[in-house]
Order: C-alpha cells, then structure tokens, then sequence
C-alpha cells in the first residue's frame, strides 16, 4: 500500500529524473568560477539567491536541522545541507531550486550564473566527496527525443542530471507516463554520485550526475510507436571534467605524486599549465610569478619567474593544437614536474626550487587569448 508520502515523494523524484527539455544537452565549457569562490557556510552561500526564491532561507534552516550529526560520508553540516537543499521541492514557494539553476545551465549566458557561486562552491565541493559509483541509471522525459540521439554521437550533458537506479520508478506510470511520445535513457555511469544518504527524500535511489558529464550513445530500441530506448555510456577519460577540478591547494603534503592530464578545446597562442606556491597572489600574469614553474608550449617553460627556451629565440609558443591532450605529473617527493603532449610524445621536466615555490602548491592555469579553453579530463593521486 502506498502512503500519501510514499505517493509525494514518488513524485519528487520522478520531477526531478524527467526534468529535460529540448535543449538539455550542449557544447558549452563546462563551468570553473566557482573555484576562485571562497567556501562559506549554506546561509551565506544562499543569500544571493534571495531574489530568486524568496523562502530559501527557511529551506536551509530545514535543510541544516534535518542533516544526520555528523552527517555521512565525512561532510560537513553545510555540505550534507547544500545536497538537501538541491532535493528539496515543495518546500519552496514556486519553482524549485534545482529547476531554475540547471536551467541556467543549460544557456550559454554564464552571466546569470554568478548569484549562483557561492552555492555552486559547496554544493560542489560535497559532491566530490561522495564516492563515485558504476552501475547503470535511468532517466526520461515525455518527449520524443530519438532524432537527437544516433549511435556513436557523443554528447554533453551541462546541467546536474538527476536519475534513479530504481527499476520501480522505471516502470511506473508517472515515470514518463502511458500515452504520448516518451523517451527512455538508460545510463552506463562510471562518476554518478548518489545522494540517498543526504536527500531530502532519503528513500530515494537518486543518483546525481554532474555538470559536464559526457555520454556517448551505444545503442537505440524502439520499444512501441511512441516510446523510444537510448543507451548511453559515460566517456570515462571525462568523468572528472572541470566541474569537479581538485582544490587548487589540494597538494599540500611533502611527499606524494599527482597526475593530470588536460585536453586543450581552444588555443590562440598559448597556455601555460603548472603549479604556483599559495603564499604568492594570483594576478593576471602569475606564470610570470618568481613561485610559478610550468610550461607554455613543448619547448617553452617558466621557472621561478624566468622564460626558458629549448629551441631558438625565433621559435614560436603556438604549438598547441585543438583536442592536444597534456598531461602533467607533479611529483612532491622529488620536486619535479614532469609535461607531456601526447601528440608529441616529447617528455618534459623540470625541477622546483622548494626555497623559492614553498608548499603548498596549486595548480595554476594561464590563458593568452579571450577564448582559450582547456578542461581537465582526468586527476590521479599517484601516492
């Protein structure tokens, strides 16, 4: 037997597994300003939000009382609040929280995101602390979307994507409904976080993929007139998009090794990847900071503030090419960075005067032209 609660929180999370429009997927960078945001506690983080939904303030009072103490999982109160707040429906007057931010994210218009920093800094942040879980999921909408879909097409999903693992919900009228053009997704994940153990309908088998995720489709059924079947599989050399980029002082340690490997998606003249020391103020030049060591191109690097070149003074910085996968190993222990192209297929290293660039370090990214772009694809903590 059903409970009004039980049939409530059905409900919920069927809104929230069906809440896909046509234009769901895009091409857009994947977002990253909320890493230069500070992290602050759920009642600071919300006030910009204020304006556009007037009782979030209540929400995340509720959302704070209802956490588990401690919560699970090694979150913070304000972290495990932040989830809560994002499954949260009913409670808010109007539209609810998660509808209007992934529906920010699905525009190409990155300026209505900024009310959103803070939030998106906690939310985040909670979110990858959460163990990553294979397994497949389900999501839909009552849309026929199969025209959108060929096998093969890889495509980028750039809202948080709520599904549930449940076969229940799956056969359920409200799922998609009984009549009418429906479209079923079943999902092949490998970086799907599921928040059960800090929903606010923690019976619930939702599992939350992030901003960024990247799919590409395996298959297409046609199950009757109207219902269309995609399968998709999760790119897993793109599960850690820049949507969840390591903190850049995560290298904090006097002993380890981390590798990350990049992939440049735009690249006028130059970029410089490397690490600079947390004492030392980011500024718009900081490659050129005495505390920065990394690369610009194949041949040129910076290093304690100084330009080194491999090849002649007349070589050119711009050897970097569209989808150039790059990868660079920071070894604490030894205090050294290794740089590959892979294209090239020409390692690089340099070593780190500790004096000079003291821990902790961070990573530290430069673009030269308006529209570079690059992505983090992939991070290892090699110990």
């Amino acid at each position: 037997m059903t409970t009004e609660k039980g049939t409530r929180n059905l409900q919920q999370r069927i809104s929230r597994i069906t809440d896909m429009t046509e234009g769901f997927y895009n091409t857009f960078s994947t977002i990253n300003d909320y890493q230069e945001m500070p992290l602050v506690p759920l009642d600071i983080a919300i006030e910009p939000l204020i304006f556009l939904l007037p009782n979030i303030e209540n929400c995340a009072v509720h959302a704070i009382e209802q956490c588990k103490n401690p919560p699970a999982d090694g979150l913070t109160k304000d972290m495990s609040g932040a989830i809560r707040l994002y499954s949260m429906e009913e409670q808010y007057q109007g539209e609810p929280l998660y509808a209007i931010l992934n529906r920010i994210l699905r525009t190409e218009d990155r300026q209505q995101l900024k009310p959103w920093l803070f939030y998106l800094k906690l939310l985040h942040t909670a979110l990858s602390r959460l163990p990553s879980i294979r397994q497949v999921a389900y999501r839909g909408v009552k849309l026929d979307l199969s025209n959108d879909y060929s096998t093969a097409k890889k495509v980028t999903w750039s809202s948080f994507s709520s599904c549930t693992g449940s076969t229940t919900v799956l056969q359920s009228e409200q799922f998609c409904g009984m009549t009418g053009p429906r479209t079923i997704f079943t999902i092949d994940c490998c970086s799907g976080r599921n928040i059960r153990n800090h929903s606010h309908y923690p019976f619930e088998e939702e599992i939350l993929l992030l901003p960024g995720t990247e799919l590409e489709v395996t298959g297409f059924l046609k199950l009757a007139d109207n219902i269309h079947m995609i399968q998709l599989k999760e790119i897993e050399a793109a599960r850690l998009s820049s949507s969840l980029l390591p903190p850049r002082d995560f290298i904090k340690s006097n002993w380890g090794k981390h590798r990350l490997r990049f992939k440049i998606e735009k690249s006028s003249t130059w970029i410089f990847i490397g690490i600079i020391s947390k004492t030392t103020p980011m500024k718009e030049n900081s490659y050129k900071s005495l505390t920065s060591y990394g690369w610009v191109s194949q041949d040129h690097s910076y290093a304690g503030g100084w330009a080194r070149k491999k090849n002649d003074i007349f070589s050119t910085y711009n050897n970097l090419l569209e989808n150039d996968v790059i990868e660079l190993v920071i070894d604490v222990t030894t205090q050294t960075l290794h740089y590959t192209n892979q294209r090239m297929n020409k390692p690089q290293e340099m070593t780190v005067d500790i004096n000079k660039c003291p821990l902790p370090w961070q990573i530290l990214i430069n673009l030269s032209g308006y529209n570079d772009r690059i992505r983090l694809i992939s991070y290892t903590n090699l110990l």
